[in-house]
């Protein structure tokens, strides 16, 4: 079995990562590096996968519906009762664990790849769904 990698982003974050500024409607990167990139941009791009199937509609609110069921979860449980601190500060709080999680992992992966031919186009782990990614011409990573 083949797997195909397609991936989808909305104009506004393309042309702040394009690898052609000069010509932003031009250019390619693979997944990686778009993701590495819009990071470097503060953007957290969500990835879906699926079977023969094209991502056509972004997911706008992503980290805004995950704090809001976060919210609920804990007080659903009661896990605020132990500090006596509102549920979504604690959300609020993990959520910018995760994301503050999330940099460092981007920061490491960086440094880790810096000058390293061999890493450039390794297994990457798409929520629980590992593939490999294709070699893209003139990918920098």
């Amino acid at each position: 079995m083949a797997y195909v990698e397609v991936y989808q982003l909305p104009d506004e974050i393309w042309h702040k990562i394009t690898p052609k500024p000069g010509n932003p409607e031009a250019g390619l990167l693979c997944p990686r590096c778009a993701d590495i990139r819009a990071r470097e941009q503060g953007v957290v791009l969500y990835w879906e996968a699926g079977n023969r199937q094209f991502p056509t509609q972004k997911k706008e609110n992503g980290m805004k519906d995950f704090r809001k069921e976060l919210s609920a979860l804990i007080n659903m449980h009661s896990k605020e009762n132990g500090s006596d601190t509102p549920d979504f500060i604690l959300a609020n709080y993990l959520c910018a664990c995760l994301e503050a999680f999330d940099n460092a992992v981007t920061r490491r992966t960086k440094w880790h790849d810096r000058g390293s031919k061999d890493n450039a186009h390794a297994t990457i782990n798409l929520s629980n769904i590992t593939a490999k990614e294709v070699p893209v011409p003139n990918c920098k990573k």
